[in-house]
Protein backbone atom coordinates (compact mmCIF):
# COMPACT_ATOMS: atom_id res chain seq x y z
CA UNK A 1 0.00 0.00 0.00
CA UNK A 2 1.52 3.11 -0.77
CA UNK A 3 2.46 5.54 1.72
CA UNK A 4 0.54 9.14 2.03
CA UNK A 5 2.18 12.20 0.07
CA UNK A 6 3.03 14.00 3.40
CA UNK A 7 4.41 11.02 5.08
CA UNK A 8 8.42 10.29 5.39
CA UNK A 9 10.65 7.39 5.03
CA UNK A 10 13.23 7.62 7.68
CA UNK A 11 15.61 5.31 9.11
CA UNK A 12 17.47 5.16 13.14
CA UNK A 13 20.83 3.50 12.56
CA UNK A 14 22.26 2.66 15.83
CA UNK A 15 18.47 1.96 17.11
CA UNK A 16 19.49 -0.65 20.05
CA UNK A 17 21.41 2.35 21.87
CA UNK A 18 19.81 4.43 24.36
CA UNK A 19 19.84 7.53 22.13
CA UNK A 20 18.45 5.33 19.49
CA UNK A 21 15.66 4.21 21.82
CA UNK A 22 14.90 7.70 23.11
CA UNK A 23 15.09 9.08 19.73
CA UNK A 24 12.11 6.39 18.06
CA UNK A 25 9.97 7.68 21.09
CA UNK A 26 10.36 10.80 20.51
CA UNK A 27 9.72 10.25 16.89
CA UNK A 28 6.47 8.04 17.64
CA UNK A 29 5.24 10.10 20.46
CA UNK A 30 5.94 13.66 18.37
CA UNK A 31 4.14 13.62 15.82
CA UNK A 32 6.70 13.21 13.36
CA UNK A 33 4.99 12.31 10.06
CA UNK A 34 6.88 9.08 9.18
CA UNK A 35 5.49 6.26 7.17
CA UNK A 36 8.31 4.16 8.13
CA UNK A 37 10.81 3.82 10.72
CA UNK A 38 13.57 1.32 9.55
CA UNK A 39 15.74 0.13 12.56
CA UNK A 40 19.31 -0.85 11.82
CA UNK A 41 22.50 -1.52 13.81
CA UNK A 42 25.78 -2.74 14.13
CA UNK A 43 26.09 -6.73 13.11
CA UNK A 44 26.18 -7.55 17.02
CA UNK A 45 22.89 -6.17 17.55
CA UNK A 46 21.11 -7.12 14.34
CA UNK A 47 18.24 -9.33 15.11
CA UNK A 48 16.91 -7.42 17.98
CA UNK A 49 13.31 -7.68 18.58
CA UNK A 50 11.27 -4.57 19.09
CA UNK A 51 8.57 -2.67 18.28
CA UNK A 52 7.43 0.54 16.47
CA UNK A 53 4.24 2.20 16.63
CA UNK A 54 3.20 -0.61 18.25
CA UNK A 55 3.78 -3.51 15.98
CA UNK A 56 6.84 -6.28 15.94
CA UNK A 57 10.17 -5.06 14.52
CA UNK A 58 13.45 -6.38 13.85
CA UNK A 59 16.39 -4.27 13.74
CA UNK A 60 18.81 -5.41 10.40
CA UNK A 61 22.07 -4.98 9.71
CA UNK A 62 23.19 -2.29 7.04
CA UNK A 63 23.08 -3.65 3.97
CA UNK A 64 24.03 -2.13 0.17
CA UNK A 65 19.80 -1.13 0.21
CA UNK A 66 19.40 -0.17 3.98
CA UNK A 67 18.72 3.61 3.02
CA UNK A 68 16.87 3.22 0.05
CA UNK A 69 13.96 5.75 -0.48
CA UNK A 70 14.52 7.55 2.74
CA UNK A 71 14.19 10.72 3.44
CA UNK A 72 16.05 11.19 6.54
CA UNK A 73 18.91 8.69 8.26
CA UNK A 74 19.36 9.50 12.16
CA UNK A 75 22.90 8.23 13.13
CA UNK A 76 22.33 7.37 16.65
CA UNK A 77 24.72 5.14 17.83
CA UNK A 78 28.73 4.98 17.98
CA UNK A 79 30.77 8.07 16.17
CA UNK A 80 32.74 5.26 14.38
CA UNK A 81 29.36 3.37 12.76
CA UNK A 82 28.44 7.23 11.43
CA UNK A 83 31.76 7.80 9.76
CA UNK A 84 31.44 4.17 8.14
CA UNK A 85 27.99 4.55 7.33
CA UNK A 86 26.98 8.13 6.74
CA UNK A 87 28.47 8.78 3.35
CA UNK A 88 26.18 5.38 1.88
CA UNK A 89 23.13 7.24 3.23
CA UNK A 90 24.26 10.55 1.48
CA UNK A 91 24.81 8.62 -1.67
CA UNK A 92 21.34 7.49 -1.51
CA UNK A 93 19.98 10.50 -1.36
CA UNK A 94 18.93 10.94 2.67
CA UNK A 95 19.08 14.40 4.80
CA UNK A 96 21.43 12.64 7.25
CA UNK A 97 21.48 14.19 10.51
CA UNK A 98 24.34 12.85 12.72
CA UNK A 99 24.02 12.56 16.70
CA UNK A 100 26.86 11.06 17.47
CA UNK A 101 29.63 13.49 15.87
CA UNK A 102 31.29 10.58 13.47
CA UNK A 103 30.72 12.85 10.35
CA UNK A 104 32.52 15.86 10.60
CA UNK A 105 34.96 14.93 8.41
CA UNK A 106 32.57 14.32 5.69
CA UNK A 107 33.00 16.76 2.66
CA UNK A 108 29.37 17.85 3.11
CA UNK A 109 28.83 17.85 6.57
CA UNK A 110 28.15 21.32 8.56
CA UNK A 111 26.93 21.48 12.41
CA UNK A 112 23.43 22.08 12.94
CA UNK A 113 22.31 23.87 16.13
CA UNK A 114 18.93 24.85 15.00
CA UNK A 115 18.28 28.20 17.51
CA UNK A 116 21.95 29.07 15.99
CA UNK A 117 21.45 28.04 12.81
CA UNK A 118 21.53 32.18 11.34
CA UNK A 119 24.74 32.07 13.14
CA UNK A 120 26.63 29.54 11.74
CA UNK A 121 27.65 29.74 8.06
CA UNK A 122 26.05 27.43 5.47
CA UNK A 123 27.64 24.40 3.66
CA UNK A 124 30.05 24.70 0.73
CA UNK A 125 27.80 24.48 -2.42
CA UNK A 126 28.27 21.69 -4.07
CA UNK A 127 29.57 21.11 -7.23
CA UNK A 128 26.90 18.71 -9.11
CA UNK A 129 23.87 20.63 -9.97
CA UNK A 130 20.83 20.05 -7.77
CA UNK A 131 22.60 18.59 -5.69
CA UNK A 132 20.58 19.40 -2.14
CA UNK A 133 21.31 16.99 0.30
CA UNK A 134 23.79 17.41 3.17
CA UNK A 135 25.10 15.69 6.27
CA UNK A 136 23.75 17.50 9.32
CA UNK A 137 26.11 17.23 12.57
CA UNK A 138 24.66 17.84 15.46
CA UNK A 139 27.44 18.56 18.28
CA UNK A 140 27.32 17.06 21.30
CA UNK A 141 24.85 19.05 24.24
CA UNK A 142 27.65 20.92 25.83
CA UNK A 143 28.61 22.06 22.63
CA UNK A 144 25.21 23.35 21.95
CA UNK A 145 25.12 24.91 25.44
CA UNK A 146 28.88 26.97 25.40
CA UNK A 147 27.47 27.54 21.34
CA UNK A 148 24.88 29.39 22.84
CA UNK A 149 26.48 30.87 25.68
CA UNK A 150 28.30 32.08 23.29
CA UNK A 151 26.00 33.64 21.09
CA UNK A 152 24.15 35.25 24.15
CA UNK A 153 26.63 36.79 25.68
CA UNK A 154 28.46 38.34 22.40
CA UNK A 155 27.02 41.53 22.67
CA UNK A 156 29.02 41.76 26.05
CA UNK A 157 32.33 41.19 24.45
CA UNK A 158 33.43 38.52 27.31
CA UNK A 159 37.65 37.84 27.51
CA UNK A 160 36.75 33.98 28.63
CA UNK A 161 34.12 31.76 29.64
CA UNK A 162 34.72 29.04 31.54
CA UNK A 163 32.35 26.32 31.54
CA UNK A 164 32.95 22.89 33.31
CA UNK A 165 30.43 20.17 31.96
CA UNK A 166 30.04 16.40 33.70
CA UNK A 167 29.31 13.76 30.92
CA UNK A 168 25.72 11.94 31.60
CA UNK A 169 26.24 8.42 32.01
CA UNK A 170 23.81 7.31 29.53
CA UNK A 171 26.49 9.00 26.62
CA UNK A 172 28.47 6.20 26.92
CA UNK A 173 25.65 3.61 26.24
CA UNK A 174 24.48 0.53 28.88
CA UNK A 175 28.16 -0.52 29.56
CA UNK A 176 28.17 2.65 31.44
CA UNK A 177 24.91 2.64 32.93
CA UNK A 178 25.54 -0.76 33.84
CA UNK A 179 28.85 -0.06 35.51
CA UNK A 180 27.68 2.85 37.45
CA UNK A 181 25.39 0.58 39.06
CA UNK A 182 27.88 -2.53 39.66
CA UNK A 183 30.50 0.65 40.86
CA UNK A 184 27.91 1.90 43.67
CA UNK A 185 26.69 -1.88 44.58
CA UNK A 186 30.81 -2.47 45.31
CA UNK A 187 31.04 0.91 46.93
CA UNK A 188 28.11 0.23 49.17
CA UNK A 189 29.38 -2.84 50.47
CA UNK A 190 33.17 -1.66 50.55
CA UNK A 191 34.60 -4.08 47.50
CA UNK A 192 36.76 -2.45 44.42
CA UNK A 193 34.70 -1.03 42.01
CA UNK A 194 34.82 -1.46 38.43
CA UNK A 195 36.46 0.60 36.04
CA UNK A 196 36.59 -0.81 32.61
CA UNK A 197 34.09 2.30 31.50
CA UNK A 198 34.98 5.34 34.13
CA UNK A 199 37.83 6.15 35.77
CA UNK A 200 38.10 7.00 39.82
Amino acid sequence: MPLPEHSLRVAIAGATTLRGKDLKYWLEEGGFPAGEIRLVDEEIASGTLTEVAGEPAIVQSINESSFDGLRFVFFAGSAAFAAKHGPAADKAGASVIDMTGGSWAASRARPWIPRLDALISPPTPSALPNDHYHTWVAPSTPAIVACSLAAAFADLSPARVAITFFQPVSERGDEGVSELEGQTTKLLSFQPMPQRVFDT
